[in-house]
């Protein structure tokens, strides 16, 4: 074992994130931070931390730590600056998450995730024509952006009454991420209300079994 290696350090934080030992992991990713001297190398491993950080370890301050220290070192990489968006409107700060969206797009117009985090931005703020308006765009960019469809299916479902479309875009969902627990379960309630009650049993039972893994859904909302 080299204790001064930072590449040691942080392959034994992706074995310890594998073995779900987070505390470890992060400690390791530390190591790695602290003795590494490639800065675009380093930007990664802190990308690394703040995920582990915002997923799993549930500190919301250290991972927009994490992430401001890989902006620095990286100035070119979005991710970062995506990431702190989300942050952002998790913790409830909307107008700073939107200020962020809206510096990725102006650095990259192009970028779908940052359509889609306005478009959420928006549907939080009950701005739904607004919010229909990002998702949609968020979609011309990125046609797979399989989140987009999701979210933009459940707006037309719960707020446009449109069944039909929602199925459409959720059903694409399912496709593009088989393991999206939450597509299923919103694919299940627009075959429900469009009376297609087998095929609503049979996304509801796929969610089901999903959730087990993912957790994505209140169990018993999902029995019910």
């Amino acid at each position: 074992y080299r204790p001064a290696d930072p590449e040691i350090h942080c392959q034994l934080g992706n074995a310890c994130y594998m073995l779900d030992r987070y505390d470890e992991a992060a400690s390791h990713y530390k190591s790695a931070l602290l003795l590494g001297s490639n800065a675009k190398w380093r930007a990664m491993v802190a990308q690394s931390l703040a995920d582990l950080y915002h997923h799993h370890l549930d500190k919301p301050e250290a991972a927009e730590m994490a992430l401001a220290l890989c902006a620095q070192l990286d100035p070119d990489a979005l991710q970062p600056w995506l990431q702190l968006g989300v942050l952002g409107f998790e913790q409830g700060d909307l107008d700073g998450a939107q200020r962020i969206s809206e510096q990725v797009m102006d650095r990259e117009p192009g970028n779908a995730l940052a359509y889609g985090n306005l478009g959420y931005l928006h549907w939080m703020r009950q701005d739904i024509p607004e919010a229909i308006r990002q998702y949609e765009k968020a979609l011309e960019r990125d046609p797979d952006y399989d989140v987009a469809h999701n979210n933009l299916g459940v707006i037309l479902l719960d707020h446009m009454g449109d069944a039909a479309r929602a199925a459409g875009l959720l059903e694409r969902a399912t496709l593009l991420n088989p393991g999206y627990a939450l597509a299923f379960y919103n694919l299940g309630r627009a075959y429900g209300l469009l009376d297609r009650k087998l095929e609503a049993a049979t996304c509801f039972q796929r969610a089901h079994e999903l959730n087990r893994a993912t957790g994505e859904l209140d169990t018993e909302e999902l029995a019910d």
